[in-house]
């Protein structure tokens, strides 16, 4: 389990991420969004295939469980690349939530 923070003009966001490996990989994302008079929560989870890559780290197709979108998810340092709309038009260079998800189950040797 790993858990970030980062502050928005709007508010604070908690967001903690849990992998783990039962029939499958799976990895749920819970951000909690702290506003000054509520608190607001939200989850999503994924499913995460190993894909092969003639280079990079790791290769994995990342699906979202819910509503089924599907990215594809290059782990290699630096050069990490995801090809959901969130990764491709940000301007902050901070990783994208498929990219921390691969991120931490390839740290935890799962993918």
């Amino acid at each position: 389990m790993r858990t970030t923070t980062r502050n928005t003009k709007t508010c604070k966001i908690e967001r903690v991420l849990h992998v783990e490996r039962s029939d499958a990989l799976r990895a749920t994302v819970t951000e909690n969004k702290v506003l000054q008079t509520k608190t607001t929560s939200s989850s999503r989870m994924y499913r995460i295939h190993r894909i092969s890559c003639a280079f990079g780290v790791a290769a994995a197709t990342v699906v979202n469980v819910t509503s089924g979108e599907e990215y594809q998810v290059l782990l290699d340092g630096r050069h990490s690349t995801c090809d959901c709309p969130g990764h491709i038009y940000s301007k902050s260079g901070k990783p994208c939530v498929h990219l921390e998800i691969c991120g931490e189950a390839q740290k935890r040797n799962l993918l």
